[in-house]
């Protein structure tokens, strides 16, 4: 009769080093672009006084990346590139920490 061969488990050696490479360049840009650029803190400045008013909105403790794109667009802003946006929000997560404990004790 006819025999179905057995699956054969994929070999994972080549996945595991693409993913190591990728990892690794991935920090090497992080590690450049911790800082922030004068772009990021102007959009810190005019992005700051909308971010209380979406929190208790919202309901949750720190902005979020699609919160930060809802006050950007609503606002006109000019956004800044999706890689740093991430340290404009890390900027405003550090600035509200203080603001939103002392408001909810």
């Amino acid at each position: 009769g006819h025999k179905v061969p057995l699956r054969r488990k994929p070999t994972r050696t080549s996945r595991t080093k693409n993913k190591d490479k990728r990892a690794r360049s991935r920090s090497q840009t992080e590690r450049q672009a911790r800082e922030l650029g004068e772009s990021e803190r102007q959009l810190v400045r005019e992005v700051r006084p909308h971010v209380p008013a979406l929190l208790e909105r919202d309901g949750n403790g720190a902005i979020t990346r699609v919160q930060l794109r809802e006050i950007i667009r609503r606002q006109g802003l000019t956004g800044v590139g999706n890689d740093r946006l991430g340290l404009v929000l890390q900027e405003l997560r550090n600035g509200d920490i203080t603001t939103t404990r002392s408001t909810a004790r």
